[in-house]
């Protein structure tokens, strides 16, 4: 990170599609389409491929503080009386926009809470901390969950926006410098959010806290590094917060490091965690290897969970020191199925973060690389990987991308890979088959927010706080 971290939804939640009536276009509800954070997007949605090339603007707006989170899309939603389609985003100055999905025009807004602080993580260019993790959407309680830059968490109604009753409530511990980066989640009548720091600036205690949605004020928390230890450190870092395997309700987290004098892997930093739904540690692993040619040896990344025909459920994970660890769920305590570098990350090199996606239909893994990697392994930029038939990754192509190669997570759909370019400020878009570009497009400044792929069109957001919707141009018949 310091490069660039009752009716409610017990079932819809876990999964990110969903809609109200029948016959309804399904909402995005959630950070990378999924609780399992896999950033694969039904290719009912996306434009063809052949569309991909005829991408225009339909609409853009400017909204005041720079956008880290991915616009997420609700259908029908009530609004005085009158059913909209509406887009949500969050901004680092601590508001949350309804926009119009066919104009961009604001429905309503919220200012909720941000902070201007200078430090060496920045989430903006004007040094404004607020909004930085990706809400999720509630149909069936009809609110919008987020988390501010002071650390409350809101449950606002999606139609006007107002507070629901019992909220906001405080995630992170007062007079620390903890700050929530991930997009939070909800699964099974809880809000998972995680807990990190601004950069390592002051005191905290890296973590996740549970909210029961039905009584805000009844949470849970686990510390990284246990409780109350004369140490701190082990943020979560990640832009994907948890992710959440729908059928058992269990969370899977990526740790950072603990900081001096505690070593830098103390307590379960550094690792891969698997967690119940009560916040109860069940697997962990500490995969990493000397020789360490950074000091910084955090995970910058959110595990992605995937089940692919033949292969045991599965998910990998992603180490700042260059290296990809594929596991199977269900022995993680046995260290990594594969460990691949994608990466040669040395002293102050861009260090590999951010989320890959998987594609389940074509089995098919996507990233993005900040350097060459050593011994003929893959060269920077955007690199993709299959499953084989051993349930192991495979390179299957590369392609080079913009400098320092550290954006988006992909974006999958429809066998296309969209991807923001993170400090480049591009949109582009490359087949998922062979790596081939298909379109771009210059948003700006810094692009780090996951584009959207829904209803046909995409929508992306930048670090001037532009929210732009594409769709495709119809086709000229001569």
């Amino acid at each position: 990170m310091a490069v660039l971290a009752s009716g409610l939804a017990v079932t819809g939640a876990a999964v990110a599609w969903s809609s109200t009536a029948a016959g309804s276009p399904p909402d995005l509800s959630i950070y990378a389409y999924s609780t399992e954070r896999r950033g694969n997007a039904p290719s009912s949605s996306a434009p063809t491929i052949s569309a991909v090339a005829r991408l225009k603007t339909r609409w853009h707006v400017a909204l005041p503080g720079a956008i880290n989170t991915q616009p997420l899309e609700a259908h029908g939603v009530s609004v005085h009386g009158h059913r909209r389609d509406l887009l949500f985003v969050g901004t680092e100055h601590g508001e949350v926009f309804a926009l119009a999905v066919g104009s961009g025009q604001t429905v309503w807004r919220r200012s909720l809470g941000a902070q201007r602080l200078v430090s060496e993580c920045e989430p903006s260019p004007d040094h404004m901390f607020g909004i930085s993790g990706t809400p999720t959407l509630d149909r069936h309680a009809g609110r919008l969950y987020v988390v501010d830059g002071r650390g409350f968490a809101w449950a606002l109604s999606l139609g006007d926006g107002r507070t629901a009753p019992g909220w906001p409530v405080q995630v992170t511990s007062a007079g620390t410098s903890e700050y929530v980066w991930g997009a939070v989640t909800l699964s099974r009548g809880r809000l998972y959010a995680t807990i990190a720091s601004r950069c390592d600036d002051g005191f905290y205690q890296g973590g996740v806290v549970a909210v029961d949605v039905r009584a805000p004020g009844q949470r849970l928390r686990w510390n990284v590094l246990g409780n109350a230890p004369p140490f701190y450190g082990g943020g979560i870092w990640s832009w994907g917060g948890v992710s959440v395997d729908p059928r058992d309700g269990d969370v899977y987290v990526a740790t950072g490091n603990a900081n001096f004098p505690a070593a830098e892997n103390a307590g379960y930093a550094e690792r891969v965690v698997r967690l119940g739904p009560t916040l109860k540690v069940r697997q962990s692993d500490y995969p990493l290897r000397e020789p360490f040619y950074i000091g910084d040896r955090d995970f910058g990344s959110t595990p992605v969970l995937f089940r692919a025909k033949g292969c045991p459920a599965q998910l990998v994970a992603l180490n700042k020191t260059g290296d990809v660890f594929l596991y199977d769920r269900s022995s993680i305590s046995q260290g990594p199925r594969q460990r691949l570098k994608v990466a040669d990350v040395r002293g102050e090199g861009v260090p590999l973060v951010g989320l890959p996606a998987f594609d389940t239909a074509h089995r098919t893994l996507v990233l993005l690389t900040p350097a060459d990697a050593p011994n003929g392994g893959p060269r920077r930029g955007l690199v993709a990987y299959r499953l084989s038939s051993a349930c192991r990754l495979v390179r299957r192509w590369q392609h080079g991308f913009d400098v320092p190669s550290s954006g988006s997570q992909p974006i999958i759909s429809g066998g296309v890979v969209y991807v923001g370019s993170g400090r480049t400020g591009w949109l582009r878009a490359f087949g998922l088959a062979d790596g081939h570009q298909l379109w771009s497009v210059r948003l700006g400044l810094s692009v780090y927010a996951a584009p959207s792929v829904i209803d046909g069109g995409v929508y992306a957001a930048d670090w001037r706080g532009g929210i732009w919707a594409f769709r495709p141009r119809a086709r000229v018949r001569r």
